[in-house]
């Protein structure tokens, strides 16, 4: 895919932005209330959940060309977040254009959350190259092209939760304010803006303690425990919590249970994990209790081969 021009790129910034205030999903039942999807899905209904891609086009292009058959039959793709940063500048600005040109092909097919780079003014990550990034490829532009990727930011949802099967988001369900849960789910997940849980659902990460919540080591949000997964899982009356926010060599990892599935769809530098992952199945192999068979038949990986060129196997 060919870099787009200046002007074909703050177009798709603007659309994408527009798509996410708002995004005309085709389910039968879902309500936005803030930046929370409140939605209803078939068992029988296919979807694609997408990692953190942090600009590894090349792989996030490949898990497209793998997914496309699922969009074309009516299924979803979600997506955790962490669009940008870490790639090559050009890689950054294709995996945004390729996010537009998806939701143009696929409209009310395809959903991009927040991830924490993709912050909230004065949230910033660090490093946070993507500016730099849209210098590199735009020169002087980059400084207008970032003011429009911003707007996207602030567009994006941070939270999708599907009727009586899952909760997605990129960090991790809030720990501030627990007993909100079952009163109002959307509350809890931040539909009024409420920038400590925000911050929390973009930072979060799971601990295998025997903890509410303890201070997270990147600076930013908690660590959680399974008492919380519990809790969160019994009040929102979900099975399973899928995010992303965190490296996996296998391009997964289970924690608590096999109740929390953390992706990482990105290959290389400066992680370099064996496999990047995504979930590729029915909503109802996702919510399964069999462990097994949620790996087996939900789970699709993208390895590197040559240290440049990807190709795609089943777990």
């Amino acid at each position: 895919m060919n870099l787009p021009g200046r002007e074909e790129f703050a177009y798709c910034l603007e659309h994408l932005s527009l798509y996410s205030r708002e995004p005309p999903l085709k389910a039968a039942d879902f309500e936005k209330r803030g930046g929370v999807i409140l939605l209803r899905l078939n068992w029988s209904d296919d979807l694609v959940i997408v990692g953190d891609i942090h600009g590894d086009y090349t792989t996030f292009n490949t898990i497209v060309e793998r997914s496309l058959q699922t969009l074309e039959g009516g299924g979803y793709m979600f997506l955790l977040g962490d669009y940008i940063d870490r790639g090559t500048p050009e890689g950054q600005v294709l995996t945004i254009y390729r996010l537009c040109r998806l939701t143009k092909e696929y409209p009310g097919r395809v959903v991009m959350l927040r991830g924490n780079h993709e912050p909230p003014e004065g949230l910033e990550p660090m490093p946070h190259d993507y500016p730099l990034a849209l210098q590199t490829v735009y020169g002087s532009d980059g400084r207008r092209l970032y003011s429009l990727s911003r707007k996207l930011f602030d567009s994006l949802p941070h939270a999708i939760l599907v009727e009586g099967a899952l909760l997605m988001l990129h960090g991790g369900p809030p720990t501030i304010n627990l007993e909100t849960a079952s009163r109002d789910p959307a509350l809890y997940l931040g539909s009024d803006g409420d920038p400590e849980v925000i911050a929390e659902i973009l930072w979060n990460d799971p601990a295998e303690l025997d903890i509410i919540r303890a201070p997270n080591p990147r600076g930013v949000g908690s660590l959680w425990g399974p008492r919380v997964t519990a809790h969160v899982a019994r009040s929102l009356k979900i099975k399973r919590i899928v995010r992303g926010h965190e490296p996996a060599m296998r391009g997964y990892k289970l924690n608590h249970g096999g109740a929390v599935v953390t992706l990482f769809s990105r290959l290389g530098a400066p992680y370099f994990n064996s496999q990047a992952a995504f979930v590729n199945c029915k909503l109802e192999s996702i919510v399964t209790d069999d462990i097994e068979e949620f790996l087996n038949e939900c789970i699709a990986t993208v390895r590197p081969e040559h240290g440049e060129h990807t190709e795609f196997v089943a777990w």
